[in-house]
Parts: C-alpha cells; structure tokens; sequence
C-alpha cells in the first residue's frame, strides 16, 4: 500500500517543471549616469518638484524573510532621497495594508524615519492580492494632494493567488490573472491628470516558486513604461539605484521635456490699426530643460537666436493689406498670420547624449494669427460733417463761378495811361496773346517781341474763358505790388498792371 503510493506520487513529481537559470544581472551603468551627469545641476537649479515614494513589497509566504531583509535597502535610500519627499509602505499578502503611511522627509525627523523604515511592522499570510496592491498603490497616487512626480518600486514574484474573497480574484489555483485589471488601468489614466510615475519592478522569485510573467505583465498595464528587473536580489537593485538617485530622481522630468519638446506661440499683446506690431512669446514646450533656438525667422525674416528658458519674447511688426475704397462706415477684423520656424537644441547637450537622448530639434514651425480690428470708410460724425461742408462750398463755390465767370476775353477795353498823360486804349478784339512792352521810342508796344515785360493771354476754362497775366520781367507790378517773373490771374476790375511810366487796368 505504502510503495504503491510511492509510485502514484513519483510521476507528479517527475513532471514539475525546473525552476529557470537566473537572469544575468545588468552590467553597471555609464559613467555619465550619476550625480556627475550635468544635468543634475541644471535641473536641481529650476527646484524640482518633490516626489512620492511607494514600496510595495510581496510579503506572502517565503516571501516575508525577502521583504523583512529589503527594509534595511529602503531605509537607506530613506537617508539620501531629498528633503521634501514621502515615503510609504504598502504590503501585500491576503489583502494589501500601509505599513507604512505617506511620511513626509526633513532635516530632523529623517534618521528617526529611516529607523521606523527599519522596524515597521510587515504581516503575512499565505495568499497574495496583486490585483489588490496594484488597485491600493493607484488609489494612493490618485488621491487629492498627491505629488506630481512619483516612484513606484514593486518587490516580489508578481504571482496574483488571491483569497476567494478577494475582488480580484478569476478563479482557479495557484498564479492567475487579476479580475478588473481593466479597470484598474482605467482608474489610474482617469486619474492621473499630468502626473509622472516611474513604476519599477523588482523581480524576485520566493525560495519556493518562480516569478509570473503574466503578473508582470499587468503590473506593466496599470505602469505603461514600467521598468522591469530580473534576476537581481533587491539589495544589489538598491545599492545601484541609491548611487545614482539624483539623477535617477530627475529622469521622469527628463524623458517627458524630451517627448513634448516643440515650438509654441502665443500672443501676448495683439497689434492694433494705430500699431500693427504684436508681443509674441515663443515656447519651447519643456518645463525642465532650456532649448537653444538657431536659424530662427518670424514671418520670412530672420530673428536673433535665442534660448527658451522655457521662453523668449518678440516684436512682430505686421503689415496690413489694403482695405480698399469703402463709402460707408464699417469694422472689420483682419486675421494676420505669423510663422516661426527654427532650429532647436535641447540642454545640456552631453548629458543627454549619455542617456541616449537626442538633442537636436531640426525644422521646428509654429504658426499663429493675430487679430486686428479696424474701422472701415468715414464715420458717421465724418458724414454730416462732409454734408455740411459740400452744401457750404457748393454754395461758395457757385458764388465764386459766377464772379470768375464774368468773360474776361481778349476782345475787351486795355487801357493803359502814360504817366501825366491822358488815358488811351488798345483793342485787343483780334488777339489771342497780347505781348506788352516798351518801344524804343518809350510808347507802349503790343505785339510779339522778345524784350515783352508780361503777356496777357485768353484762357478757355470748363466754365467759359478767363484770362492770365505772365509776367516775364522783374519790374512789374500788379496791384502797386512787385511781383517776380510768374503767372497770374487777372480779374475784371480789379486787376492793375504798373510797368515803368505805364499804368494798366483791365475793364
């Protein structure tokens, strides 16, 4: 009876699959990767935000004495993570628990932290609630009050073995997949607004079993971007990590300026009619890392370079179009577009070539309108005021034709009196030009000769004829007044030419 169970339990054993060769532990980091990475400096310099901490530990079965021993680790990455920090402890067995609840890091209670870290209380049982550590730990992170930048650091075999009084639980025996992992996901993604976290996830198989790659997978649905550990006792993770948490802290900060880094515009003062120039402010799209601007035009024109830290303002000067003839008031509003195009270059250069990232932004554009309302054809005020003044100079206007009129012609009486002599007249009837001058006997000569002191000459007009005086030497007068070589109008009657001896009027 005894060998016979002997030989039914043999063949059950014979078919448990081998536990798998351990994974090569990771080779140490470049050099460039830690406190000595310039961008470490010119982060810290901006006054990063502070971050959460959550070390969710398996502590179920053979793995409490792993969890127990990963205190130690997490006590002293406790001494070097910035003051201004929290640090919390979640333990997952039957059901998840805050060991450890969100404290915050200062300068006097951080040893005394590090000590409790220590100590703290870690419960066991013999199920574990992944599905349920996960759901606790995006509760936390989610919450009001919650820091803008979190880790997340899971320590186990990542095998969901719920009690069946677990919400999570699918049913069945041994590691299986979490029940409303789903929605776990879609917990965290409703709720995580513009937060970062940097979810790691430290594989560490129990004495008595292996790490499930199904559970490490959900962990990686809920943590898009999760980065997983194999085969790395905890102890060897976190010394490594602890040599390099400044820069490790700051990464989160650096991949999200990396991912969003683009040209941004915005319109800070707009142009107007009277000044069509508008303020713009030009953004690199990052909130950590300054980007250098080169090859910079706005609108076609080329701009100095200029750095983004995090932006730079310009002056636009704009160029409205024509808005052509309008007889009636109006506004309009004028829609001016800008474009900016540019060259950037993420900073500093060389600590982002040590991790890989690239700095060069080539061929960035950006383009933007700038509104302008301006008012169209004469206003109303202008209008009457236009009215007013056609029925007014329209009136004088027909005064003054009437008066200028009068015919003025050639064919009217000259008359022109030697001084101390009797008047006499010249009849200009047959003459379209009247050139004056004197003779050499000093008598007054109408003719065309080439020392004529002035011509008086027929001008035909739209409204009939008038005539014109062009005075050709500099010792006339018209009206007892000198007046220079020119042309100028003669009236009737009121018109008097004084050249020497001889005295004209037009009658």
């Amino acid at each position: 009876m005894f060998l016979a169970l002997l030989l039914l339990l043999a063949p059950a054993s014979a078919k448990k699959p081998p536990l798998p060769p351990p994974a090569p532990v990771l080779p140490p980091p470049p050099a460039m990767e830690t406190a000595a990475n310039p961008l470490v400096g010119v982060l810290m310099a901006q006054s990063p935000p502070p971050a959460d901490w959550y070390f969710v530990l398996d502590t179920a079965g053979g793995m409490l004495p792993i969890a127990e021993a990963a205190r130690a680790e997490i006590a002293k990455l406790v001494e070097v993570i910035p003051v201004g920090d929290r640090v919390a402890i979640v333990a997952m067995h039957t059901r998840p628990t805050d060991a450890l609840p969100l404290t915050a890091i200062d300068s006097v209670n951080r040893q005394t932290l590090a000590d409790k870290v220590k100590a703290v209380d870690l419960t066991s049982a013999k199920d574990v609630d992944l599905g349920g550590g996960l759901s606790l730990t995006v509760h936390h992170l989610g919450e009001p009050g919650a820091a803008t930048l979190s880790f997340v650091v899971m320590v186990g075999p990542f095998c969901h073995s719920p009690s069946i009084a677990s919400d999570f639980d699918s049913g069945g025996r041994g590691c299986r997949p979490i029940r409303g992992l789903d929605k776990i996901a879609q917990t965290w993604e409703s709720s995580r607004g513009d937060k970062l976290v940097q979810a790691m996830l430290i594989e560490v198989a129990p004495p008595d079993g292996v790490v499930d790659p199904v559970g490490v997978d959900a962990a990686k649905k809920v943590f898009p971007g999760a980065v997983a550990v194999a085969g790395q006792p905890f102890a060897t993770w976190a010394a490594d990590f602890r040599a390099r948490l400044p820069l490790q802290r700051l990464l989160p900060l650096v991949h999200r300026d990396a991912e969003s880094a683009g040209l941004s515009l915005t319109i800070t003062t707009p142009p107007t009619e009277a000044r069509p120039i508008a303020t713009l402010k030009a953004s690199g799209g990052t909130r950590s890392l300054p980007m250098h601007l080169s090859n910079v035009r706005v609108n076609g024109v080329p701009y100095p370079d200029a750095d983004l830290a995090p932006s730079v303002t310009w002056e636009v000067p704009l160029v409205l179009p024509d808005p052509g003839m309008r007889l009636l008031p109006s506004t309009e509003h004028v829609e001016l577009p800008i474009t900016v195009t540019a060259d950037g270059e993420l900073r500093p250069v060389d600590g982002l070539e040590a991790l890989s990232i690239p700095a060069a932004r080539g061929g960035m554009s950006a383009t933007t309108a700038a509104s302008v309302e301006r008012r169209l054809g004469p206003g109303y005020g202008q209008l009457v005021a236009l009215g007013v003044l056609s029925v007014l100079f329209g009136g004088l206007g027909f005064a003054y034709t009437r008066v200028r009129g009068r015919k003025a012609l050639l064919e009217g009486a000259f008359s022109y009196r030697p001084l101390g002599q009797a008047r006499r007249v010249l009849d200009l009837s047959a003459l379209q030009e009247a050139p004056i001058c004197i003779g050499p006997d000093g008598e007054l000569v109408v003719g065309r000769r080439e020392d004529a002191a002035f011509i008086v000459r027929m001008v035909k007009t739209s409204l009939g004829a008038d005539a014109e005086l062009e005075v050709l030497k500099p010792d006339v007068q018209i009206n007892s007044k000198p007046s220079p070589p020119g042309v100028y109008p003669v009236r009737v009657g009121a018109t008097s030419v004084q050249f020497g001896d001889y005295r004209l009027t037009w009658e």
